[in-house]
């Protein structure tokens, strides 16, 4: 690999500028020719290397690239440069693994000049035997720590690892641990890295007394609730890590941390310090999308997050769009009769437009939240709806009661834009009319959501959607019109037309009883700010209680580009149908918004 020379800038000047007597017997002795005054530049090749991954590595450690632009007057200098840059360049070598690698430099006299950096890398070391003492605790698996037998030696591997190891023993109720000793053992026949790691765990201890610093407007009681810890309990820096991270993801601190007494005391009651600093709690956010089969639309919201200092939650919301708009007021109380229980009361109004039907409705609710740990959620309640609907040219009009059921699972390491994790959600909600049409029918749903990273950095995702549901109890057509199950659209099957795929009665969409999607994105980020994806969607409504899988999905297929913000990925799709049908599907949509697709 070479790398080209940069444009000329001379490093010692014309006659009117000679340097001194002194300076060029200096030079002299350093060995070479002094050049003239149009000094050449002179460019830098790497051979050897074992990988074309490490070649930008090997640039960035060579300041015999980086200085190319200020070349040293003599041959002789050139080459001291060069020589400098070997014990880095072999440095990074062995750091991936090719620990017996060394490396050469050689000054080449062409024109212009070059320096040539010969590696000789060796074979690169796997890991061999793996051995942790963490008496007297037993010890994780090397996988569980990131020591993959057969993984390359990288330090990196295995600085991950020793921390992995001191956190594994933290979360064992040893808040302390030091490492006692490191053996590193290389097995040139066999290409192999033997590695002994000993722990020193120190005292056991458990969680003592609590002190909150720092609130404000928030009462302290509402930090001391957010604790995932019970005093007494075996001292654990994972909980303490997830606590931290619920704090923060209340919306109600800026900043959240937790310290521990520099030792353990006689007791083993470790005392502790939540430190915490507010942010404020009332946001006024804006939000805009623009689809080409729903046009454009706006989001407002206003929310006050710790309405009277016990963090209950206020908020509305008002969405325009050219096909839908709607508004909502909320309100949520946490800690209703039990620490990990929340009431939610809430009031929306809606008019949809769609090209499969026009509908007003009213709806309020009223449901408890119960979370069973950081993953697990479910919610139970009431709900009243009044329904003003009109499809082919013939009105209903309905009041239901319904009973929400809903269980979630989610764990993923990002919100707004996940590298890893995997969500789950089910819903299950009967229907009852009080008033007007008769109708009784329960509808349910079921979400999965994965996410996995294609390599350590996470710039590869592999992100995967599935989503099914039905409903039981009435015939299509007997079905308020917004309940029914649609595809197609943005968040859908894109390609398509928003509620366009499915069944159709008289050359329009009708809706069905059941529906099935499934999505696959590959997102690749490409710098910190800038990524691109490429996706296929697939799935499809039906009239039947239960997805007909032997009828032909609707398939499409495009590409999108990520700009990446501090509010989350601006996302930008182009999709075209796979299964167009003439005089309904267009040859592509676009989509434009502020999120990922899912």
């Amino acid at each position: 690999m070479a790398v080209p020379p940069m444009s000329r800038t001379p490093s010692i000047r014309g006659a009117r500028h000679r340097a001194p007597t002194v300076l060029l017997a200096l030079l002299l002795a350093a060995g070479g020719t002094v050049r003239g005054a149009t000094q050449e530049l002179y460019r830098v090749r790497f051979t050897g290397v074992p990988s074309r991954w490490l070649r930008p590595r090997l640039i960035a450690v060579s300041d015999t690239v980086a200085l190319r632009r200020f070349p040293p007057p003599t041959d002789g200098l050139l080459l001291r440069r060069a020589e400098a840059d070997l014990p880095r360049i072999a440095g990074l070598l062995r750091s991936q693994g090719y620990l017996t690698a060394r490396a050469t430099a050689e000054l080449r006299a062409t024109t212009p000049r070059e320096i040539r950096f010969r590696l000789h890398a060796g074979p690169r070391y796997r890991l061999g035997r793996v051995t942790f003492v963490t008496y007297p605790l037993r010890p994780p698996k090397p996988s569980k720590v990131g020591l993959d037998r057969h993984a390359p030696a990288e330090s990196s591997r295995l600085l991950a690892a020793e921390q992995q190891l001191l956190d594994y023993v933290r979360s064992r109720g040893h808040p302390y641990p030091i490492v006692t000793n490191r053996l590193f053992r290389a097995m040139p026949d066999s290409a192999r890295l033997e590695v002994t790691l000993a722990v020193d765990p120190g005292p056991s201890a458990r969680f003592g007394p609590v002190r909150i610093e720092g609130t404000q407007t928030v009462d302290d009681e509402v930090v001391r609730h957010a604790l995932l810890w019970r005093a007494g309990s075996h001292y654990d820096a994972s909980t303490i890590a997830e606590t931290r991270a619920q704090l923060i993801r209340s919306r109600l601190f800026a900043s959240v941390d937790v310290t521990a007494s520099n030792e353990v005391p006689p007791d083993g009651l470790l005392p502790l310090t939540v430190s915490v600093r507010e942010r404020l709690h009332r946001t006024v956010e804006a939000g805009a999308s623009y689809h080409t089969d729903v046009g454009a639309a706006a989001k407002l919201l206003w929310e006050n997050r710790n309405l009277d200092s016990h963090a209950e939650r206020l908020s509305a919301v008002a969405n325009l769009g050219q096909e839908d708009s709607s508004a909502e007021l909320a309100y949520r109380r946490p800690r209703l009769a039990r620490q990990n229980q929340t009431l939610i009361s809430a009031v929306d109004a809606a008019r949809e437009t769609s090209g499969a039907y026009n509908s007003d409705h009213v709806r309020g609710r009223m449901l408890l939240a119960r979370t069973w740990s950081p993953d697990w959620q479910a919610e139970a309640g009431l709900a009243l709806h009044y329904l003003s609907n009109e499809e082919q040219d013939e009105p209903m009009h309905q009041t239901l009661l319904s009973t929400p059921l809903s269980a979630s699972w989610g764990r993923s390491d990002d919100w707004l834009d996940p590298g890893r994790g995997l969500r789950i959600a089910l819903t299950v909600q009967p229907f009852a009319a009080v008033a007007g049409d008769a109708s009784q029918f329960v509808k349910s749903e079921i979400g999965v959501q994965n996410y996995q990273p294609l390599d350590s950095r996470r710039r590869r995702v592999l992100a995967t959607r599935l989503r099914a549901g039905g409903i039981i109890g009435e015939q299509r057509l007997n079905l308020p019109v917004n309940e029914r199950f649609y595809a197609g659209g943005g968040n859908s099957i894109r390609g398509y037309a928003y509620q366009t795929v499915g069944p159709y009665l008289d050359d329009e969409p009708v809706g069905g009883r059941s529906v099935i999607e499934f999505s696959s994105e590959l997102r690749l980020r490409l710098t910190t700010r800038t990524g691109a994806v490429a996706f296929v969607d697939a799935g499809s409504a039906y009239g039947t209680q239960l997805p007909n899988l032997s009828d032909s999905l609707f398939w499409g297929t495009g590409l999108g580009f990520r700009y990446y913000t501090p509010i989350g990925p601006l996302r930008a799709d182009v999709a075209v149908p796979l299964n167009r049908r003439e005089d309904i599907d267009r040859s592509f949509q676009v989509y434009i918004s502020i999120g990922q697709a899912f």
